[in-house]
Formats: C-alpha cells, sequence, structure tokens
C-alpha cells in the first residue's frame, strides 16, 4: 500500500485503522501476517507487478469525473 500522507502510513503501520470501510481486526490479521506493506515513498514501484490508484475523482459540472489528480499520479508513477 502507498500513500502521500505520512499519518495515515503511520497509522496502518501501527495497527491501525482510518478506514471506515475496512475493519480493524482484518487490519491487524494482516500486520500481524506481514501481508501489508505501507509506504509514502515511489521507489518500490519498479518491483510490483500491478498497481491500483485511488484518488478523488470529483464531478464537474456535466457531471463528468474530473481526472487531474489521476493524470498528476500516472505523470510520477
Amino acid at each position: 500500500m502507498f500513500d502521500v500522507q505520512a499519518s495515515k502510513v503511520e497509522f496502518v503501520n501501527k495497527g491501525q485503522n482510518y478506514i471506515r470501510d475496512i475493519v480493524d481486526s482484518d487490519l491487524k490479521e494482516l500486520d500481524v501476517k506481514k501481508k501489508l506493506k505501507v509506504k509514502t515513498g515511489f521507489c518500490f514501484v519498479k518491483n510490483v507487478d500491478a498497481i491500483a490508484i485511488t484518488v478523488p475523482t470529483p464531478l464537474d459540472m456535466y457531471k463528468q469525473p474530473c481526472l487531474k489528480y489521476l493524470m498528476c499520479l500516472s505523470k510520477i508513477i
């Protein structure tokens, strides 16, 4: 897992949940089994087979998604 916000990374690395849709016990189980690694840097990207990108996609006045966050991230990667 990757996040640009260091506070979120710190929470998850401590086994603490900040996402409502994830049950705390599930997060702790992943942490105990060492199945979750959370980082803030992009250096890991060269060692993975796939990336799931989740960024905000607010809608404009025509109900079309704003892709600026996705475009920015794709340039960084």
